[in-house]
């Protein structure tokens, strides 16, 4: 069981492009970087309660693009 944890994701940077073409095209562009998060957590190992601390969620790098031809 999780018992401390960030309640959010850490945003290191972040970006957004929209735009549209000539021809009517619309696209969207956004982009994150996330920073690793630490927490505790604990476990029975037996008659025996564990507590151990450590990363919870790795560094990451989110991409999602959109087109939209109409």
């Amino acid at each position: 069981m999780i018992i401390n944890s960030p309640d959010v994701t850490t945003i290191l940077g972040a970006g957004k492009i929209l735009g549209e073409t000539a021809g009517g095209t619309k696209y969207g562009i956004i982009e994150a970087v996330t920073d690793e998060e630490f927490g505790r957590w604990e476990y029975e190992s037996g008659d025996t309660v564990i507590q151990e601390s450590g990363m919870l969620e790795t560094d990451d790098q989110l991409f999602y693009w959109r087109v939209r031809n109409l």
